[in-house]
């Protein structure tokens, strides 16, 4: 029967779904006898910021998430699902599950220039043409490939009722653009370690402006204080986002200390800075290891990459932090603008002058053709932390006159 919901690489139409056995029920009854409560899945992290790990996860945990996302599309009811990132990848798996529960038809394209660093933005938008589906799922570069594309007056899908983001912050002026082209983007926050989600803007509902949204269904959010994990911080406070929920992973595979050190009090710790509203409204500030300590003040990169996507002819911006003499770190942001477009490094400072601070202004600015990404096409920044090390480390053997 799954065998007539996959359809690999046939443009023409959708394979069409007719027997509706696979919607609603418990999805307790998909779980094969003997594998209830165990880890079934290992998928990797993604290494953004350091060696991937195996996250168990188990087929409760990938249901749960699934049918409680098929619930929150089921007003628009997605009966045609394009499978953009690989398989082996948790943001796009879970989507597939999701739209078998819905008991939706599933396009698998097998070209290559359509997945991961190498998106090939136009044979993206002959796909979307063809096949015409109702729902996909990106992570920000690749939405922000086809923005491109659409602004350069390409023609855009009609039959498109929902694209999800997730794998990586949504700049606010990405969404704008989405949003002048008639694109329905909605933005979910999670990691692997969590099935992929913990928290979700509603399709149809209040989303606020620079919020990943409240908590999933079955999901309780805590902030708390990273220097004294026992504290809970305030509606209001900056803290580390934890996260308990059905979701949750068991552990890494093969790591028990690294297992452990990730849950506080039973609840999973994301390494991320953020706060929740009077509301119950998730606001990202950054990674905790992405902090920049600038003359004893906390500068949070992702306030100056959002200020740096503002400009229209930036297309990528990552910012790190470097050693300064005097300050202990500095901001150095990479940059790397739209084809054809120029920009100096004063003309882009002068830009950033009217909407950063003097300790957030970057001390240096790199532009480059683009910036390193992973597999499936999120920005890493590890690459660049690893190259300003080596570079450092260079300069301080240099002997002294």
């Amino acid at each position: 029967m799954l065998c007539n919901l996959l359809c690999f690489e046939d443009l023409n139409k959708f394979p069409l779904f007719e027997d509706d056995s696979l919607r609603g029920g418990p999805v307790s009854r998909w779980i094969p006898k003997g594998l209830a409560g165990k880890p079934v899945y290992v998928f990797e992290t993604g290494g953004t910021t350091g060696t991937p790990k195996g996250v168990c996860l188990s087929a409760e945990a990938m249901l749960q998430v699934a049918d409680s996302l098929r619930e929150a599309c089921s007003s628009v009811d997605p009966q045609q699902h394009l499978v953009l990132l690989p398989l082996a990848v948790l943001l796009d798996n879970l989507g597939a599950i999701t739209a078998l529960l819905n008991g939706a038809s599933i396009y698998v394209p097998t070209d290559t220039g359509l997945q991961g660093a190498q998106i090939n933005a136009p044979r993206l938008l002959s796909v979307l043409l063809q096949s015409q589906p109702h729902s996909l799922i990106l992570v920000p570069q690749l939405l922000q490939g086809l923005l491109q594309a659409a602004d350069a007056g390409a023609p855009l899908p009609r039959s498109l009722r929902f694209i999800a983001v997730g794998g990586g912050r949504v700049a606010p002026s990405l969404l704008e653009r989405a949003a002048k082209h008639g694109l329905p983007v909605f933005e979910g926050y999670g990691l692997s370690e969590a099935s992929p989600i913990i928290t979700c803007n509603p399709l149809e509902g209040e989303v606020k402006d620079n919020s990943c949204g409240p908590a999933f269904p079955g999901t309780t959010i805590e902030i708390r204080d990273p220097d004294n994990l026992e504290r809970l911080c305030a509606v209001g406070e900056k803290g580390e986002v934890c996260a308990r929920g059905p979701q949750v992973m068991s552990g890494y595979w093969n790591r028990p200390e690294e297992s452990e050190k990730t849950f506080t009090h039973g609840a999973l710790r994301t390494g991320d800075i953020g706060y929740v509203d009077e509301d119950g409204y998730l606001f990202l500030v950054d990674r905790i290891k992405d902090v920049i300590l600038c003359g004893g003040y906390n500068v949070y990169p992702r306030i100056i990459e959002e200020a740096i996507y503002e400009h229209p002819m930036v297309n990528e911006a990552a910012v790190i932090g470097i050693p300064h003499p005097y300050r202990g770190q500095a901001p150095k942001a990479f940059v790397a603008l739209h084809p054809g477009d120029t920009l100096s490094d004063e003309e882009l400072l002068e830009f950033l002058r009217e909407r950063l601070n003097k300790i957030e202004m970057p001390s240096a600015i790199e532009f480059r053709d683009s910036l390193p990404k992973t597999l499936v096409g999120k920005l890493s920044k590890k690459e660049l932390v690893a190259e300003e090390k080596a570079t450092s480390s260079f300069l301080e053997s240099l002997p002294t006159r």
